[in-house]
C-alpha cells in the first residue's frame, strides 16, 4: 500500500503496527493504528495519555463505527467503539478525568441531531442528548464550575439556533442562546476565568467572550472576508487562533492571530498556503499550527510569542504524501498529531471517491515530536 511504502522510506527501522514506532532520524516517531483507523481530534487526557476521537471506517475486513481511543508514551493504543448511529467529533479531557466529546447520533428519521458523550478512561461510555434537534456540537471545552462546556448550532421549524452550553458532571444542561446569525465553533477556557470561542456571523469573522453567568461581549476581527477557525491558550496568557477566507478566493494570506483578555487582537503573517488551523499552544509561548503546502497536504508550523511564524513543514518526507489532521501537546511538552495518507482527489470523475474511499481503507497513524524537535 502507498501509506506502507512512504512508511518504509522513512522508518529507520523495519515497519512496526499497531504499538511500536519507525521514525527519521530527527524527526517525528510515528505509530500505526488498526486498520481503517483514523483520529480526527485529539487531546492530552489521565495518566500522560493522548486521547482522541474519530472512526473506523467499514471495509471487507473491518465494521465502521465512530471511535475513542487512547495511545501512551510508548505508542501502546486502546481503541473503544461507540455504539451504531454515532459519530464522534471535538474531545476534550473533563475535570473529573473522562474525557468529553461533541457526538452526533441519527434519529429514527434520519436527521442528525447533537449529543454529548463521556467516556472513561477504562471504556464506559455515556451520552447526553441536547434535545432531538437537527444540528449539532461544534466544540467542546473543559471550563469554570467544574463543567465541561460546548457550543452548538441546531435548527428549530426551519430556523437557525446557536448557543453555548455548560454540562455539570451529573448531566445538568444549561445554554445561553447566541445571536440569530452567529456560527459558533471552537471553544476554550480563558486564563481570565471566562470562556472563548470563534464566531462566523455571516461571513464576518469574531472572537467572543462568555462569563460563567452568560454575559457574551464580541471581538470582530480588523477587515472582512477571513473568519477565526480554531482557539487556544498561549502560554504567554493570550489566546491565538487561526483563519481562513470566509468565501473562495485565490489572494487569501493566511494569518495566525492573538487576543489580549481586554479585547485586543493582532494579526501575524503566517508563511504556507490557504489558511492556518489546528493550533496547539508552545510550552515557551507561541503555537504550533497546521497549514497548507501548496497545493498538497498539511504541514505543521509555528510561531513564536512575538508572531514570528516559520513555514509549515512536511511531516514525512520522501515522498511528502501524508497529511497531519489534529494536534495535541503532551504533558512533557512532546507535539503530537494525527495523521492519513495524503490523496489529490482528483480521481473518480473529478469527485476524488476513488481517493477518498482509498485512505479510509488505510490505517491511521500517530506521531509525536520528542520536546525541543517539533517545528
Amino acid at each position: 500500500m502507498r501509506a506502507a511504502a512512504a512508511l518504509l522510506a522513512l522508518a529507520i527501522g523495519a515497519l512496526a503496527f499497531c504499538c511500536s514506532p519507525h521514525a527519521a532520524a530527527a524527526g517525528p516517531v510515528f505509530y500505526e493504528l488498526p486498520p481503517a483507523t483514523h483520529a480526527r481530534s485529539m487531546t492530552a487526557g489521565p495518566e500522560g495519555a493522548i486521547w482522541f476521537s474519530g472512526e473506523r471506517a467499514s471495509t471487507a475486513s473491518t465494521t465502521g463505527a465512530a471511535v475513542v481511543g487512547r495511545i501512551d508514551q510508548s505508542g501502546a493504543s486502546a481503541i473503544f467503539d461507540l455504539p451504531p448511529g454515532r459519530s464522534a467529533g471535538k474531545i476534550a479531557a473533563g475535570p473529573d478525568g473522562n474525557l468529553w466529546f461533541a457526538e452526533t447520533f441519527a434519529n429514527k428519521r434520519g436527521n442528525l441531531v447533537a449529543r454529548i458523550g463521556r467516556m472513561t478512561p477504562t471504556g464506559e461510555f455515556t451520552e447526553w442528548r441536547l434535545g432531538n434537534h437537527v444540528g449539532g456540537v461544534e466544540g467542546v471545552a473543559a471550563g469554570p464550575g467544574d463543567a465541561i462546556w460546548f457550543t452548538a448550532v441546531y435548527w428549530v421549524s426551519g430556523r437557525k439556533r446557536a448557543t453555548v452550553g455548560r454540562i455539570d458532571g451529573d448531566g445538568r444542561v444549561r445554554r445561553f442562546p447566541l445571536p440569530s446569525n452567529a456560527s459558533p465553533g471552537n471553544i476554550t477556557a480563558g486564563p481570565d476565568g471566562n470562556l472563548w470561542f470563534v464566531e462566523d456571523g455571516g461571513g464576518k469573522g469574531t472572537i467572543a467572550r462568555l462569563t460563567p453567568a452568560g454575559r457574551i461581549t464580541e471581538f470582530p476581527l480588523p477587515g472582512r472576508g477571513r473568519v477565526p477557525n480554531r482557539i487556544v491558550v498561549g502560554a504567554e496568557g493570550k489566546l491565538w487562533f487561526g483563519e481562513q477566507t470566509a468565501r473562495y478566493a485565490n489572494n487569501f494570506r493566511p494569518r495566525l492571530g492573538r487576543i489580549s483578555t481586554s479585547g485586543r487582537i493582532t494579526e501575524f503573517h503566517a508563511p504556507g498556503a490557504g489558511y492556518t488551523a489546528g493550533l496547539a499552544p508552545k510550552p515557551g509561548g507561541g503555537v504550533w499550527y497546521l497549514g497548507l503546502l501548496k497545493a498538497g497536504p498539511l504541514g505543521i508550523g509555528s510561531a513564536g510569542p512575538g508572531g514570528a511564524a516559520v513555514a509549515p513543514v512536511c511531516v514525512k518526507v520522501d515522498p511528502c504524501d501524508t497529511d497531519a489532521d489534529a494536534l495535541a501537546v503532551g504533558p512533557d511538552g512532546s507535539l503530537w498529531f494525527s495523521a492519513s495518507t495524503y490523496y489529490a482527489h482528483n480521481g473518480g470523475g473529478g469527485s476524488g471517491l476513488m481517493e477518498g474511499n482509498e485512505e479510509a481503507a488505510e490505517a491511521g497513524l500517530i506521531g509525536r515530536f520528542a520536546p525541543g524537535t517539533a517545528p
